[in-house]
């Protein structure tokens, strides 16, 4: 689930996965693949007709095991995943844009962290882990040129979905801050230390979104959205911003429109939850 269009080009689906070939051996892990379209791939005719070609190639893209080694970077389930800079990545410091997914990866202790791949446009080579149809036995394996890293090493361990700014240049999660409360936290996809965005005494509830700037991101902090300045560069950084509309239960899987002008949730009770969409702009935004 979780299938997002980006990539360079934005001819790339992004995903996490599990593998039923694995579930069936008792390995039930879940991991990260990618989609390359415009790749058509044909594939042999079962008897019943299950198989189908496919439009584009796929792979996974990050290594799991079900038994990550403590004191190691190895985890067992890779999730919480979104590109890195949409179609364009990120910039590294050899001044190339790198395509990429953040992720929440789980390690020994059950402990997660911030995670990025880095992704190759090539992936059809097999890298050092073996086949990327994996066999009988084993997961398929990432493709060569993908390099897997832990970005956060944190006390709380690190949750919510890790989304990217429009420009690649920081990744958003939450985490606990330094008096056990959750908070909205910052880092590049370089690696770095991580900056805090929100301080609110009770923490705050959901994973935030960017704006299409990359300026602001927007969140929810019990029966209110949030939004933040998160541009380093500007005056107003970190400056918290309330949207004047007060709800009678939480939001959740808060997104922002392309063009700024909307922001959507999903608000109800477990069982009926509905989409509720609400028009913003900056003058309506109160300190």
């Amino acid at each position: 689930h979780r299938h997002e269009p980006g990539g360079f080009n934005g001819e790339w689906l992004g995903y996490t996965y599990n593998d039923m070939i694995m579930h069936n051996l008792g390995n039930d892990l879940r991991t990260i693949g990618v989609t390359h379209l415009n790749m058509p791939v044909e594939v042999d005719r079962d008897k019943i007709g299950e198989n189908q070609n496919g439009r584009g190639f796929s792979v996974l893209v990050v290594r799991v095991t079900d038994n990550p080694q403590p004191g190691t970077d190895e985890i067992s389930q890779a999730a919480s995943d979104s590109w890195v800079g949409g179609l364009k990545g990120y910039l590294k410091k050899d001044g190339t844009r790198q395509m990429a997914r953040a992720f929440i990866g789980k390690l020994a202790d059950g402990h997660e962290e911030v995670y990025i791949v880095d992704i190759p446009r090539d992936i059809t080579k097999p890298g050092e882990w073996g086949p990327l149809e994996g066999s009988k036995t084993t997961f398929p394996m990432p493709p060569e040129g993908t390099v897997q890293r832990r970005l956060t090493n944190t006390e709380s361990g690190c949750n919510g979905v890790v989304r990217s700014a429009p420009d690649g240049k920081w990744l958003s999660y939450i985490t606990n801050d330094s008096i056990g409360k959750k908070q909205v936290f910052i880092i590049s996809p370089s690696g770095g230390e991580p900056i805090q965005l929100t301080s609110f005494e009770q923490g705050v509830i959901s994973s935030p979104f960017w704006h299409y700037s990359g300026h602001y991101c927007v969140f929810s902090n019990r029966n209110a959205l949030y939004i933040v300045n998160s541009d380093t560069n500007s005056p107003e950084f970190k400056q918290i911003f309330k949207i004047p509309v007060t709800f009678n239960e939480r939001q959740g899987n808060i997104v922002w429109s392309g063009d700024g002008k909307y922001i959507a949730f999903n608000m109800g009770k477990p069982e009926a939850k509905q989409i509720y969409v609400i028009a913003t702009a900056p003058k309506y935004w109160k300190k």
